[in-house]
């Protein structure tokens, strides 16, 4: 997870894809969309639920607890 740089060198975009292709990584942007970025995952909202409001130290047990982040994912033209 990264927030890219409001500028980035053309150079330096080109050595960061050419190793997420060759590992087979993704790379997931905050705030704004990576250059030549193909696919972009929008949270739409967000929805607790289990033991507590899930901030409290009691509401660790991941057994009885879940976050769910509805999404939706788009191509980008």
């Amino acid at each position: 997870m990264v927030r890219p740089p409001d500028r980035l060198a053309p150079r330096t975009t080109a050595r960061i894809d050419a190793h997420l292709r060759r590992t087979g990584a993704v790379m997931l942007c905050l705030d704004r969309p990576w250059p030549g970025s193909a696919l972009r995952l929008e949270v739409t909202r967000r929805q607790w639920s289990g033991l507590g409001d899930g901030v409290s130290p009691a509401a660790t047990d991941a057994a009885t607890n879940s976050t769910e982040l509805p999404n939706s994912i788009a191509a980008l033209a």
